[in-house]
């Protein structure tokens, strides 16, 4: 099937619809009901359920049909008749265009609790479970809570284009600033953009990442060929005056990171978790949670919530570089954290070492598949602690079927995966005790959340 692009952004089939003679009617006045777990607004026409971009429950709307089958209907607001009191102005001047924060024009508050109620609908829909005690949403700074970014870099017809990618295309909006992220990475915009324009390959950075830290910040510039030693000079000149630590990456492997000027004299950068005492060190390549504010609040939560004692054993899945792991060997007996990443599991060894805590050990398998007839399996644990990515935890789960501990803490970040992982538990025969959601991303439609399973 061919297909088209329209104004929206949207694709739009060129096979005509039973719609068509609709379209050409005018535009629909409705009102927005609720929210998608993507962030479109649903109202209904006429028993038809319609997604409405850029809405906002409680607002009335004229909509322009955009796409419409026999499944669906889709639509963009031509004018908003009469704004939901949760209708704010973004005020972010790239907002329309940038593919980053795509809900800035809803108010933080209400669209914390939509997100709660995406998160719960998921579960009581897809695995008839509710929490037995539904705790406050760990709440974040809406503005300047973001510790890392990922910025392309092109040049077309001798012009930079220097920024994020555009809401869905890979088009670069150029940005000057961007007040999610810390001050200090946004003030380094307009600096590397200068720094930019003034190489003599012009194309040899292909993009830059971002990463602010507790002992200095990083910028990592991708090259795709050789720099000159005029560029590279330059470069390190630029680190030393704003004194951050700069590495080259000639290849997509971490393998190839090179620190070319550190101002504390380390390859690494650190983040501190005050309230149980750790410092984890990281190189700008490694996974880091990007909001240390819920970062902070998270660790402490699973910390409450598992109460742990020097008795427990605990099993850390996902655990990566060790963000949960160290923080539970400071309360338990032992830890035993399992990751599938190599350069991981290396610095959460690192990390344990760093801070001098002897009861942990680290195994890495691909908790995806199938791990095999692993040491760690055949232990007994009285606590489960798994941080997978969005795919979710449902085969490392089923492997566990018969090993699995009476506590489980599962953090989440597709309210989907959860749904699925936590009706598989409940058939196992575990409970939600509790649970609750984490603005981890405000502004955007991640969901973020913790639940607490009991058998």
């Amino acid at each position: 099937m061919q297909t088209k692009r329209n104004p929206s952004n949207r694709f739009v089939s060129s096979r005509r619809t039973r719609s068509s003679a609709r379209r050409s009617s005018g535009p629909l006045e409705v009102t927005i009901e609720s929210l998608t777990h993507d962030g479109r607004g649903v109202a209904r026409d006429k028993g038809r359920v319609l997604f409405v971009d850029q809405a906002v429950p409680g607002d009335e709307v004229s909509v322009r049909i955009t796409r419409q089958t026999t499944k669906l209907t889709e639509g963009v607001i031509a004018r908003v008749i009469s704004p939901s009191p949760d209708r704010v102005t973004p005020p972010c001047p790239w907002y329309s265009q940038c593919g980053g924060c795509n809900q800035q024009h809803i108010s933080g508050a209400r669209l914390l609790e939509i997100k709660q109620d995406i998160a719960l609908g998921q579960l009581k829909r897809f695995a008839s479970c509710e929490p037995v005690t539904l705790e406050k949403p760990l709440e974040s700074p809406t503005w300047g809570y973001r510790t890392r970014a990922r910025l392309a870099v092109r040049w077309w017809n001798g012009k930079l284009h220097f920024g994020f990618r555009a809401a869905g295309c890979k088009d670069i909006v150029a940005i000057e600033r961007c007040d999610v992220l810390v001050k200090e990475l946004s003030n380094l915009l307009p600096v590397l953009r200068a720094r930019l324009e003034r190489n003599k390959n012009k194309r040899v950075v292909s993009h830059i990442e971002l990463a602010a830290a507790d002992n200095s910040h990083g910028v990592l510039l991708r090259t795709v060929a050789p720099m000159p030693d005029e560029d590279r000079e330059r470069w390190m000149a630029l680190a030393q005056e704003q004194s951050v630590h700069l590495y080259f990456q000639p290849e997509a492997s971490a393998e190839s990171l090179i620190c070319i000027h550190a101002p504390d004299g380390s390859d690494r950068l650190r983040y501190r978790l005050p309230e149980q005492n750790i410092t984890l060190e990281y190189l700008p390549v490694d996974f880091t949670q990007v909001n240390p504010h819920i970062n902070r609040q998270m660790v402490t939560q699973a910390l409450e919530w598992l109460a742990l004692d020097s008795q427990d054993q605990v099993l850390d899945l996902f655990c990566g570089m060790g963000n949960f792991t160290l923080p539970l060997a400071s309360r338990c007996g032992s830890v035993v954290g399992v990751e599938g990443v190599q350069e991981l599991i290396d610095r959460g060894e690192q990390n344990a070492l760093l801070n001098s805590l002897d009861n942990i050990s680290f195994a890495r398998a691909d908790l995806a598949a199938e791990p095999g007839q692993r040491a760690w399996l055949k232990n007994k644990y009285s606590a489960l602690l798994l941080d997978p990515p969005r795919t979710g935890a449902l085969e490392i789960l089923q492997l566990m079927a018969d090993s699995l501990p009476s506590r489980i803490l599962y953090v989440s970040c597709n309210p989907a995966t959860l749904a699925r992982d936590a009706g598989y538990l409940k058939e196992q025969g575990f409970r939600l005790e509790r649970f609750g959601v984490m603005d981890m991303f405000p502004q955007t439609t991640h969901v973020e959340s913790m639940g607490l399973f009991i058998r």
